[in-house]
């Protein structure tokens, strides 16, 4: 991973793609972009960089360094302060099923979870890797996944 120190206050691209992935027992929100000479995706996985999950396929985007420790990718049509704000609560919400996941115990827990992201996107959470987990295996049992 890369941290914050990598990435570049109004850097941008056009995103390819968007969705939640799953990598072992590491659950984070993935943008894959074009153009930009920095990086060809950006993972959100509650550290230090926010991708404002409104963001969609074709959309032009920019990372915005808030502050020495932290960034956000928004969409290039967020330009005042209120959208701002709007996009960092829909981080800060995503954020919400990062943090239920890292506390997840449960088949159920898991399967809860991967259920939310199905609902609240229409896309299926992606097992990323071979490396069977209890929280991958949940998800992929109830069909979320």
């Amino acid at each position: 991973m890369s941290g914050i120190i990598n990435y570049y206050h109004g850097e941008s691209g056009t995103v390819a793609d968007c969705w939640w992935g799953l990598s072992g027992e590491f659950l984070a929100y993935h943008m894959e972009l074009v153009g930009d000479p920095h990086r060809s995706w950006a993972l959100d996985y509650g550290g230090d960089i926010g991708v404002d999950p409104e963001i969609r396929e074709g959309d032009e985007v920019v990372c915005w360094r808030l502050e020495d420790t932290a960034g956000i990718w928004v969409s290039n049509r967020s330009e005042s302060a209120t959208k701002l704000q709007e996009a960092i609560d829909r981080v800060l919400q995503n954020r919400r099923i990062v943090r239920a996941w890292e506390v997840a115990e449960s088949e159920e827990e898991y399967a809860a979870i991967g259920q939310e992201i199905y609902e609240s996107t229409g896309q299926p959470l992606r097992v990323m890797t071979a490396e069977e987990s209890p929280g991958a295996l949940a998800v992929l049992a109830a069909g979320w996944a």
